[in-house]
């Protein structure tokens, strides 16, 4: 390893501590630090055998983890929900550009931490050890392949209510709208995203049939999740009489 290599490892563990005392350190439990802290490192394992890069990785991982941190935080205390994985599909809209433009802070971010960003990744990625270079390819395939699956799967497992982090993973929807741990609730969302229907006992046609399934004295062992659906894109904006701007009159207001 040559000193390029070495200050390149470096500065990327320092960006890993930085991300580790401003974002993992910060859950309200410290099963829930631990929880984020292992998510980070294994990802960073993960990423750095993926990648043979092991310094842009781990600050790739770093940088990624401040912004969720960053996103959590400024969504808990504009709206006092917290930042779920569901919520990636929203941003992942280009209207939201225009929304985001709207925030001071979040301009000075693109304009001057997103390029310093690029920069630092660029000067990385010259400066970064390449991983068993030495190595013939097939057998370097070989390490690069398994040792990304096995890291992989060590990242799903931290993530999995069957994990050593099964009592964070089971917190229900309910604490994760009420506490700090903005990135622990993020994480734990992942796996918990998806709807599980539970299966309706007694007659046929029981699960379209509420009536039936409420006289049935045998209840499911876990109960549905219970959601509401807000219609705010059918709202009318022409029904209020200040709304008199161009936008309320849009055509795909019915």
């Amino acid at each position: 390893m040559s000193m390029r290599n070495g200050l390149a490892l470096v500065l990327a563990l320092l960006m890993f501590v930085y991300a580790s005392i401003n974002a993992a350190a910060l859950q309200e439990s410290s099963m829930e630090c631990w929880f984020v802290f292992s998510l980070m490192a294994s990802s960073a394992l993960a990423l750095s055998l993926l990648t043979l890069r092991p310094a842009t990785s781990i600050a790739l991982v770093s940088a990624l983890v401040m912004a969720l941190q960053y996103a959590a935080v400024a969504k808990f205390e504009q709206l006092h929900d917290p930042l779920l994985i569901t919520d990636l599909l929203y941003f992942s809209s280009f209207g939201i550009f225009d929304t985001l433009s709207h925030y001071p802070d979040i301009v000075l971010i693109v304009k001057y931490v997103v390029p310093a960003l690029l920069v630092v990744f660029g000067l990385l990625l010259y400066a970064d050890i390449r991983l068993w270079k030495s190595r013939r390819k097939p057998v370097r395939r070989v390490l690069q392949l398994s040792g990304f699956v096995l890291a992989s799967i060590l990242v799903v497992t931290i993530d999995s209510a069957r994990g050593p982090f099964a009592s964070v993973v089971d917190k229900s929807l309910w604490s994760s709208l009420s506490d700090a741990s903005h990135l622990a609730n993020f994480f734990v969302s992942i796996p918990n995203s998806g709807i599980e229907l539970p299966t309706f006992p007694g007659a046929p046609g029981a699960a379209d049939s509420w009536p039936m399934a409420a006289a049935d004295s045998r209840m499911p062992e876990r109960k549905p999740d219970i959601f509401m659906v807000l219609e705010e894109s059918t709202f009318d904006p022409r029904t209020l009489t200040m709304c008199a701007i161009d936008e309320c009159r849009l055509p795909g207001f019915f």
